[in-house]
């Protein structure tokens, strides 16, 4: 798509938000990275942001550390926890690196999908990371939002 074409693929081409791409940078480089929300208007440049964020420190591992998962199409909580098992299980694990799941569009997942993955996030927060990006968190269950970094853009 013509969008796509001139998306900023580093950090330093991402002109705006500057100051949540640099607490993140910092949590990142700290390697005191959690799960984390970025919520905020649509086409503010959330997802560029963490796209540019995992190229810059996964490099050529991107696509075996990090798996995009667009939350508006629809999954059922069977598929969504089959989709994330074949991520987590299928690729090495790098002891330098770990796992990214970034949901996009969180909020427009069942309540029943959130409530699995809550127990997903609760089980293997050594291992994987969630990334949550959504327009708000008014619809995301509680119990995500106390185990995530909040960020406003």
């Amino acid at each position: 798509m013509f969008d796509e074409k001139y998306q900023p693929r580093s950090l330093r081409e991402n002109i705006g938000n500057a100051s949540p791409i640099f607490k993140l940078l910092n949590f990142f480089k700290d390697n005191i990275i959690s799960s984390i929300l970025i919520y905020g208007p649509s086409n503010s440049g959330k997802i560029e942001m963490i796209k540019g964020l995992c190229h810059q420190f996964f490099g050529k591992y991107e696509k075996t550390q990090v798996l995009y998962i667009r939350a508006r199409e629809k999954f059922q909580g069977v598929d969504l926890n089959r989709k994330i098992d074949d991520f987590q299980y299928n690729y090495f694990y790098s002891k330098k690196f770990t796992k990214i799941i970034v949901f996009d569009n969180f909020e427009y997942l069942s309540s029943l999908s959130q409530m699995s993955l809550r127990e997903r996030m609760q089980n293997e927060s050594v291992k994987t990371k969630f990334w949550i990006n959504g327009e708000s968190f008014c619809r995301i269950n509680q119990a995500i939002l106390s185990r995530c970094l909040i960020l406003h853009l």
